[in-house]
Formats: structure tokens, sequence, C-alpha cells
């Protein structure tokens, strides 16, 4: 028996949805997806009444992984516009006039109806991972599947040295891809792990070492200190991207150095904070 659909009852009306913004990347960077995570929670904080939609596709890797353990609040869906009474695109500016989350901050102000403010210092929050603690053993990356851009690249030569140096002062453990080019006298590997198993091992390292990518905003996001190698080639004009990251507890080596120079300039900073 075929069964006829319920009628409103006169006079009762249906609440009104509530607004929905929809959150999506052109690219699925590690940092980007990131930077858009930590403007999502200050919309949760600010816009209870926002509902924050991601695009379905966000469901594989580091940056789903990242979302599904957060703090933030939003469900996943396959974007229709019959569905969505706003429809917008996350992006931070191609060239920031402030840091990443700031500029990506405005940027959400100039295509939604619902500004919010800026909030420095806001990070989202990830369950199921423990607090910090210092464990003495450097984490590096070196190079790298996960920084594409090779303006961004130390060069393999330059990380071996490193490692092997700072492997005669503390233990190294390398992260990274699956299919990075291993450092030498590491005590472990944890290539391709999952972001939870990443987010222990930061918690629990004396520092973060890397070129500029997604795990530098990570260290960031979860006060652990860092060194970033930029080689001199930070300047990508008409920004300094160095100065796009504004995290406490980080070394910034802007020039183009040596290995025992770098080695030389990481120790000197870590004698520094004691």
């Amino acid at each position: 028996m075929r069964r006829s659909r319920p009628r409103n009852r006169p006079g009762i009306q249906r609440p009104p949805a509530p607004p929905q913004a929809y959150v999506h990347r052109r690219y699925q960077g590690f940092g980007d997806w990131l930077f858009a995570l930590a403007v999502c929670k200050m919309v949760n904080r600010q816009r209870p009444d926002v509902e924050l939609v991601v695009h379905h596709r966000l469901r594989n890797g580091l940056p789903a992984q990242a979302w599904r353990v957060s703090d933030v609040r939003y469900r996943s869906a396959r974007p229709s516009r019959r569905d969505f009474c706003d429809v917008y695109e996350l992006i931070y500016r191609k060239w920031p006039p402030n840091g990443y989350i700031e500029s990506t901050v405005a940027n959400w102000n100039d295509l939604t109806p619902w500004p919010i403010e800026y909030e420095p210092g806001v990070y989202p929050e990830f369950r199921n991972t423990p607090p910090r603690s210092n464990g003495g053993f450097a984490l590096m990356v070196g190079h790298s599947k996960m920084t594409e851009r090779g303006n961004r690249e130390w060069g393999h030569v330059n990380w071996r040295a490193l490692a092997t140096d700072l492997s005669r002062t503390m233990p190294v453990i390398q992260v990274g891809a699956a299919r990075d080019l291993h450092l030498p006298n590491v005590s472990a590997r944890y290539l391709g792990d999952t972001f939870v198993q990443l987010v222990r091992l930061m918690r629990s390292c004396r520092f973060y070492c890397g070129p500029e990518n997604g795990l530098t905003v990570l260290a960031g996001y979860l006060g652990v200190p860092q060194v970033t190698m930029y080689d001199g080639h930070q300047v990508d004009p008409p920004f300094n991207r160095a100065e796009r990251l504004d995290f406490a507890d980080h070394l910034k080596i802007e020039r183009p150095v040596e290995p025992p120079e770098a080695y030389e300039e990481v120790m000197t900073w870590l004698e520094s904070r004691g």
C-alpha cells in the first residue's frame, strides 16, 4: 500500500534552517587545511548559529584525519546549491597582507555575511592525544614529499648532514611521507603514519625541525619548539613567507647556510632556552 505524504497542519511552520557555510579548499595542502581549521574554530566560538559544511572529498590523508579528531563542529556533505542557503570557499589570500590565519579570517569576512574577529592564539585541539612532555629527542622531516615546492627545500644532502650532527647530541626520530628519503643515524622512522601518531610524537619531542610545510603549522598549534629552514627562499614576492608564521618558540633560519652553521645555530638556540 502506497503511503501518502503527511500534510503540514494549518498554522504550524517549520523552524528556519540554520545558516550554512560551505568550507572548501582548491588544494589538498595539509597546512592550508590547518589554517582553515583554526578559522572554523573561531567561527564556532563567535557564530555558533552558523553550520559549517565541509566538502565531502576531504576524506583521506592527514587533513581529513586532523579534522576528524579536532574540536571543531562541522559536518561533511556533497554540496548542492539547493541544499545550501549560502555557499563559500574558505581560502587564504594568494598574497596575504598579514599572517596566514589572519588573512583567512579577512577572506571569510569578505565572502560571508557573518563577520568574525581574528583571535590570536586560538588553535584547534585534538582528541586522543597526550599532553606535552619533553622526551629529549629531535623530530625531523628533512627532504620530504610533504613539501612539494622546491623553493622550500634545503636539499637532502644538507638534511642528512644535520641529522648526523644532531644524532651525536640527542636521539633523532624521522617523520614524513611514506616514500621520503631516509635520514641516517636516526633512532626510529615514522613515515606515512597517522595524524594522531604525529601529534603524539610532536608533543613528546624536545623540538621539531624541518622545512616550511603543514607540520610547521601543526607544531605551532601544539606549542612545540621548532626550527624552520628556509634556505634563503623565504622571500616570495611581494611578501615574506617567514613573517606569515607567527608562532612562539620558533627559530627561523632564513638565509642560505651550510649544515655545520645550521647545527651551531640550533644548539645555541637550544642552550638559550635552558
